[in-house]
């Protein structure tokens, strides 16, 4: 019997070798989709090939490269998990932004910059 598990353009390492790491496949996931949003291409990945090195322009913002990396790490065991993510300060900024804007509510979201 055979399953599908996904696109494979977009599968954390582990995925590949059938490792059960629940969750952390998908923050994976989630880092190359905003590695293709910034540079317009998937970074280059072997199987069995793991590498944390990853070439960002440097129009970026630290803390957007931080986020992909923290995300983007191909240990899993080194790897972010969400509650590590919502905790970073720029993400909970961003994150009650949108909330106040789609709700269309004045949250009283402030940030200065500094994570």
């Amino acid at each position: 019997m055979t399953s599908n598990i996904g696109t494979t353009n977009y599968m954390a390492p582990e995925v590949f070798e059938r490792a059960a790491v629940p969750f952390k496949g998908d923050i994976y996931s989630l880092g190359l989709i905003l590695h293709f949003m910034m540079v317009k291409d998937l970074p280059s990945i072997k199987l069995n090939v793991r590498s944390d090195v990853y070439s960002i322009p440097s129009i970026y913002s630290d803390d957007i490269v931080f986020l992909m990396k923290m995300m983007l790490k191909a240990n899993p065991e080194e790897r972010s998990q969400l509650k590590d993510i919502f905790a970073l300060t720029y993400v909970k900024y961003y994150l009650l932004k949108l909330l106040s804007s789609t709700l269309n509510v004045n949250l009283g979201v402030k940030y200065d910059g500094n994570a």
